[in-house]
């Protein structure tokens, strides 16, 4: 019998993440999509739609979770509005819109990691 380690890489990553605090998977989230756009940036062009897609799906796990939270939020709505907006400028595969949603995935990231500092 055979091991895929590729398969069983991902399923001890995927069990990682989600027994991750909430608070501490939200940030990590946001780097890996981070670091998609990077990849997708600075990759190969036959790899660019797998990467953004993965980000995409991460943007619909987190829009998903703010629509079950608190509607009255003005912070998570904010956020929403956000993530809607870098879902649909992932739609498409050129420059500029990949590099106006690495922009904002940084400072995205960079606010969570200061968020994540203060709480420690």
């Amino acid at each position: 019998m055979r091991i895929d380690s590729e398969a069983v890489s991902q399923y001890y990553r995927q069990m990682q993440i989600e027994t991750m605090p909430q608070n501490n998977r939200i940030a990590f989230l946001h780097e890996t999509m981070l670091n998609l756009v990077r990849q997708a940036i600075l990759g190969e062009k036959k790899d660019l739609r797998g990467r953004l897609d993965s980000v995409q799906n991460i943007l619909s796990q987190l829009m998903t979770k703010i629509k079950s939270d608190d509607e009255d939020d003005e912070i998570a709505n904010g956020l929403l509005l956000l993530y809607d907006y870098l879902y649909e400028k992932l739609e498409n595969d050129d420059a500029i819109s990949i590099k106006e949603s690495f922009d904002i995935l940084t400072v995205l990231n960079e606010t969570f990691e200061k968020l994540m500092r203060r709480r420690r």
